[in-house]
């Protein structure tokens, strides 16, 4: 049986920190960010959340508790948006 990769694969440590650029231009819609840092190994995720203003981190902890799944193509367009957000960064 072929598996899928794990979502987000490419988000690694040298490149995590600058996701606080794509959290901070997204501030409008903190469950983004916690979408994806849940698919993240926790060390990346912590690392990410802990990289935002204040303010923005407790926004994305209440998103982190209304949470709901996203389909494939929600993950593989939210994946396009942050692979061209740190293509730029």
């Amino acid at each position: 049986m072929n598996q899928s990769p794990q979502p987000f694969s490419f988000i690694n440590d040298e490149n995590v920190k600058r996701l606080a650029g794509f959290s901070v231009a997204n501030a409008d819609k903190p469950w983004l960010t916690a979408m994806v840092a849940r698919y993240l190994r926790q060390d990346l995720a912590g690392e990410w959340i802990m990289a935002l203003p204040l303010q923005l981190r407790v926004r994305v902890a209440l998103a982190a508790l209304n949470l709901y799944e996203l389909s494939h193509e929600q993950i593989a367009a939210l994946e396009a948006d942050l692979r061209e957000f740190l293509g730029r960064s």
